[in-house]
């Protein structure tokens, strides 16, 4: 079952693999942390599919917008 602990752990990992890619930028980051960002989202996904509309998801969400904008500028430089 997905709650707000899981979130903020697939949260927390994918704002390590992008800090790491940006520090590397090795392809190997890269995927890393596309596939955490993948797990946040998912987890995002599952929550809202059960009808969950709170401001902790709403800041997830935020959250992982930005680390999205992050990967993509390293990606992009």
């Amino acid at each position: 079952m997905t709650d707000f602990t899981s979130i903020e752990k697939s949260l927390q990992m994918a704002e390590h693999a992008v800090y790491q890619f940006q520090m590397n930028a090795v392809p190997e980051q890269f995927q890393k942390a596309q596939n955490q960002l993948a797990i946040a989202q998912q987890h995002i996904i599952t929550l809202k599919s059960q009808g969950i509309d709170s401001n902790e998801l709403k800041k997830a969400e935020e959250h992982l917008k930005h680390l999205k904008e992050a990967q993509i500028a390293v990606e992009f430089s």
